[in-house]
């Protein structure tokens, strides 16, 4: 949408919304501002059938309020879900809010890959290249290390291995 008008600051001068309808669902979406005076607002429809929105923004802008349009959303095919697995909805928990699953109920199973600890002076860091056994000794480089040794980035080894590591999962007597 383009503003009729000039904002001094568009990131706190003037608020764009729509609000967005369709089956099942009502909310206010609200938008941001892209340059110039274009602001957009990114919706996504949920689930298929009939959507509308009307847009409008505070303080009033005829370029930015009472527009209106509407589209029909159409669910993925077979053939499109099977292409990529991750079209079947948002993730929400599951009903023992043990796990999380996908909107049709397909189970879900996340693998992180990230080192948050690193930033937070977990792992030490040496200038030297020596190598240093794992545990309380240990080393930024030595982690690396170990990990680019075992399962050249298989992220499914990996939390297995860390599970069996930890104790909180045996391979062979189960969890």
């Amino acid at each position: 949408m383009t503003s009729i008008r000039s904002w001094a600051n568009p990131y706190t001068d003037v608020t764009v919304w729509v609000d967005l309808t369709g089956p099942n669902f009502k909310k206010r979406v609200y938008g941001f501002w892209d340059g110039g005076q274009t602001f957009r607002v990114r919706i996504l429809a949920t689930a298929p059938g009939p959507w509308t929105w009307r847009s409008g923004s505070n303080p009033p802008d005829q370029g930015l309020a009472g527009k209106t349009a509407s589209l029909v959303a159409v669910d993925w095919t077979e053939a499109e879900k099977l292409k990529n697995p991750l079209r079947r909805g948002f993730l929400r928990a599951t009903a023992n809010h043990h796990a999380l699953e996908l909107a049709n109920g397909t189970p879900f199973f996340v693998i992180g890959d990230t080192w948050y600890a690193t930033g937070a002076n977990r792992f030490k860091w040496y200038d030297d290249d020596r190598k240093r056994p794992l545990g309380p000794p240990a080393g930024f480089k030595d982690y690396v290390r170990m990990r680019a040794r075992r399962h050249r980035g298989d992220p499914g080894r990996e939390v297995i291995s860390y599970l069996y590591s930890t104790r909180l999962f045996d391979p062979i007597i189960g969890p």
